[in-house]
């Protein structure tokens, strides 16, 4: 039977490659484009770090299951030199990422796009799901996150001008405190989060946004949806709009929300009673 090396390193750019069923410990380093398709379960275990680094290429993964993988950053999934990598249906659980962070997933260019993915139980030092750097565009869409955990950001840190946009997942953590996400800008650069009809449970008392207070603020934009709480504690340029369950309250005074003239207000508190309805316009 072929190994997956052997199956990638025979693979051509642009080709399907098939998955063999089965745990196969191997870290995959992919840099032309690909798409690798899972036959029946496929779980992948990093023997050198990441289980999967992705540095070049428009890549696919497909049904794969990333865990028990342990590395700097991005322990289930490093991209890296402005690759193109979209997941679909896929599993990433239980990975570890003790140095900078991003126990599932780190990113510091390109674009990345999750679909109905799931990711469990990892643990970073800064995003205990995902660490986003530099230049980094993430794209969510129904996908999990839960059980995850960090010393900053539970389940995101982003940081310098990265963004992430999700839209119908569903954002949980089991940790008693800590915000569930968390980003730092430059006096240049901000990063943005922007959550839209997703579902939102954060630890009761707990900041849910963390924003830096030595840079521009970050941006964190959420409609439409249902939350546990949305205290920010730091700096953070809000826009919360059709939102229940205190849409936007404050831990602090530093936090900031855009005003009707563009400018910033410092200690405003605005509960989803006075946030107007998106009503499609």
């Amino acid at each position: 039977m072929h190994t997956i090396r052997n199956l990638l390193a025979d693979a051509r750019k642009g080709e399907v490659v098939l998955l063999p069923r089965g745990r196969h410990t191997t870290t995959i380093v992919l840099r032309q484009s690909l798409s690798l398709v899972a036959q029946h379960d496929v779980a992948l275990i990093g023997d050198e770090g990441s289980a999967v680094m992705v540095v070049g290429g428009d890549v696919v993964l497909e049904g794969l299951t990333l865990v028990t993988s342990r590395a700097f950053s991005g322990a289930g999934l490093f991209v890296t030199n402005g690759a193109r990598v979209r997941l679909r249906d896929c599993r990433i659980e239980r990975n570890s990422a003790p140095g900078f962070g991003g126990g599932a997933i780190f990113a510091d260019s390109g674009e990345l796009t999750l679909e109905r993915c799931t990711i469990v139980n990892n643990l970073g030092a800064r995003g205990g799901a995902l660490a986003l750097d530099g230049t980094a565009r993430v794209t969510l869409s129904d996908c999990v996150f839960d059980g995850n955990h960090a010393g900053v950001g539970h389940v995101l840190y982003l940081r310098d001008g990265a963004e992430l946009k999700a839209e119908g997942c569903t954002f949980r953590t089991r940790m008693p405190d800590g915000p569930l996400f968390a980003a730092s800008g430059t006096t240049t650069r901000r990063p943005e989060l922007t959550l839209a009809r997703c579902i939102i449970e954060g630890p009761a008392g707990s900041p849910l946004f963390e924003g830096s207070v030595r840079s521009l603020p970050p941006r964190l934009r959420v409609y439409e949806s249902l939350l546990s709480t949305l205290a920010c504690s730091g700096q953070v340029e809000l826009d919360a709009r059709g939102c229940e369950e205190g849409c936007a309250t404050w831990v602090d005074d530093d936090c900031t929300q855009p005003l009707a003239d563009g400018s910033l207000g410092r200690g405003l508190v605005a509960r989803a009673a006075d946030v107007p309805k998106n009503d499609g316009g």
